[in-house]
């Protein structure tokens, strides 16, 4: 069983690392589909993460330890507020907009 919470585990802190490097960096994910995935991996995921970190785990030193970070989300899940969270998945679009002068007629772009 200890090995299937590692597992969990590891498949979920690239996901944070992801998380992290979106939201407070300037590193943006352009893909929508993976942006989407990032966050949706992260609300739906922590609670459970932090759950069988604290049932499953046998030293209470592997607990601590592996529920820091779970906690932490968790905390700033909720002090943004989850419907906040879940807007805040969109990826950034841009536009062309393309004006045209009407006295000398030439476009800018």
């Amino acid at each position: 069983m200890r090995k299937t919470i590692k597992t969990i585990n590891f498949i979920y802190y690239p996901i944070v690392a992801l998380f992290i490097l979106d939201a407070l960096t300037t590193i943006d994910i352009k893909a929508q589909w993976l942006k989407s995935l990032v966050y949706y991996a992260i609300l739906l995921s922590t609670p459970l993460i932090l759950v069988l970190n604290i049932w499953k785990l046998p030293t209470h030193k592997a607990k601590l330890l592996w529920s820091i970070l779970p906690v932490t989300l968790l905390v700033s899940i909720f002090y943004t507020g989850p419907v906040k969270f879940l807007f805040a998945r969109s990826s950034w679009v841009t536009q062309t907009i393309q004006y045209e002068n009407s006295r000398n007629s030439h476009a800018i772009e």
